[in-house]
């Protein structure tokens, strides 16, 4: 693809999904910074509907509060 190929959606698109992994990973590096602490929960802001649905699949529990969502987990 080039650049003149490229479509204002196409660009959108790839943006959008950018930020998505972005955030999956600013979530996931929470989650082990404070299981690494021996904390079993934290507070993330922003978290979307499909991560919701991710982390509940994975065993995470999840509480939405004020500007974001609690999310806990069972030490094993």
């Amino acid at each position: 693809m080039t650049l003149f190929d490229t479509t204002i959606e196409q660009v959108q698109s790839y943006t959008r999904d950018a930020r998505a992994k972005q955030h999956a990973d600013t979530v996931m590096a929470a989650i082990h910074g404070a299981a690494l602490r021996g904390q079993s929960s934290v507070t993330v802001k922003d978290v979307s509907p499909q991560e919701i649905i991710e982390l509940s699949s994975l065993g995470f529990t999840l509480d939405p509060i004020s500007g974001g969502q609690w999310i806990s987990w069972d030490e094993k």
